[in-house]
């Protein structure tokens, strides 16, 4: 009797567990069965579910753009995991068909990643912008799951921590996990709350690379990503400027400390590892900024957002005082006994796009030891132990400490709380912002670094050679009445500075191989877009825009051009029996008929103009002419391929023309600061340049942006009227031409001679 009920006990266990395998088992992934349909777009579908964050999908800018997903026959949608590149203003979740859409979710435009389920499941789902101003919706990629189990690497996020243990606070995704090693996991494993705050995305698919590596190491709560364009200048004075100036970076480190309020901050070395300046950058702002967010009238906008509030600890990675090791090699529970140098290395595999920087964690990591932090300041007293970011602090915990709001403004201004007023939502008085001690263990000066902007026009504080030629420049980095021109053909520098542009152009001479030098000219271009001082096209013969040509350096002394180059050769098209490719100038539509089915030489991709300074390129089958006029674009220019986006090399520069050739290629920094590079070639003394090293000399120079224009014998800069580059004997000014790519008018183009 006793061995039967031991058989039946068994065989209900066995029930048991057969009935929660099939309860558990995981969802199928549907996403290939599904039919996709969008607002107008004619772009591969495929590009979104192919499993790659690296390709992607997006609409044609418009109002009210959409996505409607149907899941295959016999099988309904109950989860939605949607990976976004270009987030709408807003957007909506809709279940139904036809014209009978319901919404079930009003989007969360502040989360990338995000899941939604339909419980019973759905036959279709839609995605809806219901902002009325034109928008684009893409997504890296879209995964849509039937019924079961959704898998664990399906990213849930919650906001990021209004009260955190510990913020790891750095420049780039993948530095959280170089340079600081196993730390995240680690805190994770500890059961601390962690906030992971990254100054720039990089890019989108690098945005998606970081919250993938994140959420493989256990962060739950959606990291805070800046505003800012991700660049590498060649100073610190060029990094400010290309992120906005040190106000403005101070400004979000101060906002990001406040919003999640963190016990301890870790941050990236003060000399940038390797030497990287915004990584430099982030850190003297993060040094700068710990020990004044508990003043009220500092950042004070951030303050009235999220109160005040005064870390305890600030760690510097490399930091060579009050230093110490950390231990990432011990085997965490609940990452399955690895450790967490080996999380950290299996996060940054999913940093696929960085797979050919060198970087890694193991070897770079090592290089500049990603076990070893420094107490930079602290208000608890220095370690003794060492080796454990919370030393002398209490366990990990919800703190129940109540914000310091700063006093509503009455009519008559701003009014101080009164000391012995009760602080908002407790008994105690509140801690007047005088009272926190912190005690900064150095003596370092964290704002002493010479070459940081300090004064009015510091942009050429760390460049000697123009400190020594420029006047005194305004705010903005111009004149304030009246022009500046310098140049010397023995140095290679020729210099414009007038109210509303400064232009600065170089020639050196490159020497990428032994077989291969060439002669490079390149022109940094700042233009104040708010005074109206934009990039534009010049005709040679305004009457006949399509039939008089003339030489770059004729047709820009003409108009008083101070810096003009070729464009991409539109008038080579006239006539010709293949389509001509989308060309746009000054609001008028000269060609409107892309090659289809792909774009091909000459008209791969655009670059379009628009008034606010910033540059756009599509490939030229994407948008039609009126479709560029109608998001605002001035002058829209047809040629490519597209090099430079989103701060990456484009999937084109991985098979790019392998051949030695004159080229020029035009980029955005950001909006008004412009870079133009042209490389001589097939000449004695320099050979050309490979596609592939051109756009190195573009990244390298911080374009966010940058697309390769009418190269070759075409390929001309003018400064002043005069030509600097050399084109070959047959053709020594270049082909002549019917318009110009202008910057700037001066009455002394024409009568002014370039120095020796």
């Amino acid at each position: 009797m006793r061995v039967k009920w031991k058989i039946a006990a068994l065989a209900a266990c066995l029930l048991l567990l057969l009935t929660a395998v099939c309860a558990a088992e995981e969802a199928a992934d549907l996403t290939d069965g599904c039919r996709f349909k969008s607002s107008g777009t004619k772009f591969k579908y495929t590009q979104m579910t192919d499993g790659k964050y690296t390709t992607y999908w997006y609409t044609h800018e418009a109002r009210h753009n959409w996505l409607t997903i149907t899941a295959p026959g016999g099988s309904k949608i109950h989860g939605l995991y949607l990976c976004f590149k270009n987030m709408p203003d807003s957007y909506q979740v809709q279940i139904g068909s036809g014209d009978n859409w319901r919404t079930v979710a009003e989007g969360d435009t502040g989360i990338y990643h995000a899941f939604y389920a339909f419980e019973g499941g759905v036959s279709a789902v839609r995605i809806y912008c219901d902002s009325d101003t034109r928008q684009v919706l893409g997504f890296n990629e879209i995964f849509v799951f039937g019924e079961g189990e959704i898998p664990d690497w399906v990213q849930r996020w919650e906001p990021a921590p209004e009260k955190a243990d510990i913020l790891f606070i750095v420049a780039h995704p993948d530095d959280e996990l170089i340079f600081m090693g196993g730390a995240i996991p680690t805190c994770v494993e500890e059961g601390r709350s962690v906030a992971v705050a990254y100054m720039t995305p990089s890019n989108t698919t690098r945005r998606s690379e970081l919250l993938n590596g994140l959420w493989l190491l256990g962060i739950r709560r959606y990291p805070i990503i800046g505003p800012f364009s991700d660049s590498y200048q060649k100073n610190l004075t060029r990094q400010y400027n290309a992120l906005g100036g040190e106000e403005k970076v101070d400004a979000w480190v101060a906002e990001v400390i406040r919003r999640v309020r963190p016990e301890v901050i870790v941050t990236q070395d003060a000399d940038g590892e390797y030497g990287h300046p915004m990584h430099k950058i982030l850190s003297a702002s993060v040094r700068k900024v710990y020990s004044e967010t508990g003043r009220a009238d500092f950042c004070p906008e951030s303050a009235q957002a999220y109160g005040t509030w005064q870390a305890k600890k600030l760690y510097v990675h490399l930091w060579p005082d009050n230093a110490s090791l950390f231990n990432w090699e011990t085997p965490l529970e609940g990452f399955d006994g690895r450790t967490g140098l080996e999380m950290a290395t299996e996060a940054y595999t999913l940093h696929v796009t960085q797979r050919t920087s060198g970087m890694s964690v193991t070897e770079t990591g090592a290089e500049y030891d990603n076990h070893r932090f420094g107490l930079f300041a602290s208000t608890v007293g220095p370690d003794v132990t060492g080796g454990d970011f919370f030393e002398n602090l209490d366990e990990p915990g919800e703190d129940d400490t109540e914000r310091f709001e700063l006093p509503e403004e009455s009519e008559a201004g701003t009014e101080e709380r009164p000391a012995e007023e009760e602080a908002p939502g407790g008994t105690e008085e509140p801690v007047p912002d005088e009272a926190v001690t912190v005690e900064v263990l150095t003596v370092a000066d964290p704002e002493a670094d010479p070459s940081e902007p300090s004064a009015e026009g510091a942009w050429i504080e760390s460049d000697p050679e123009l400190a020594a030629i420029l006047p005194p420049l305004n705010g903005k980095g111009f004149l304030d009445e009246g022009e500046f021109i310098w140049s010397s053909d023995e140095q290679g520098l020729y210099v414009y500075v007038g109210e509303h542009l400064r232009i600065v152009i170089r020639r050196s001479y490159e020497v990428p191989d032994k077989r291969h030098p060439f002669y490079c000219f390149t022109a940094d271009i700042w233009c104040d877009t708010e005074a109206g001082a934009l990039p534009s096209t010049v005709f040679c013969n305004p009457e006949k825009p399509r039939s008089s040509h003339d030489f770059v350096s004729n047709i820009a002394r003409d108009n008083r051009v101070v810096f003009a180059t070729s464009t991409d050769y539109y008038t080579y098209r006239i006539k010709q029996t293949y389509p001509t490719g989308i060309e746009v100038r000054g609001g008028v539509i000269f060609y409107d008929e892309p090659r289809r089915n792909p774009p091909t030489m000459p008209n791969y991709d655009t670059l379009a103009f628009f008034p606010d300074g910033h540059i756009e390129s599509y490939p030229s089958t994407a948008m039609s002419a009126q479709a560029y006029i109608d998001a605002g674009a001035y002058d829209v220019y047809c040629f490519g391929p597209c090099l430079i986006r989103d701060g990456e090399y484009t999937d084109y520069v991985a098979t790019a023309n392998t051949s030695y050739n004159p080229r020029y290629a035009f980029g955005m920094v950001e909006p008004g600061h412009y870079v133009a590079i042209l490389c001589e070639g097939r000449l004695a003394r320099s050979k050309g340049v490979q596609m592939v090293y051109l756009a190195k000399l573009l990244k390298d120079h911080g374009c966010t942006l940058a697309v390769n224009l009418d190269g070759g014998q075409t390929a001309v800069f003018s400064f002043m009227g005069i030509q600097l580059n050399q084109v070959d004997k047959a053709l020594p000014h270049g082909r002549k031409q019917a318009e110009i790519l202008a910057f700037g008018v001066s009455e002394q183009v024409g009568t002014y001679q370039i120095g020796p």
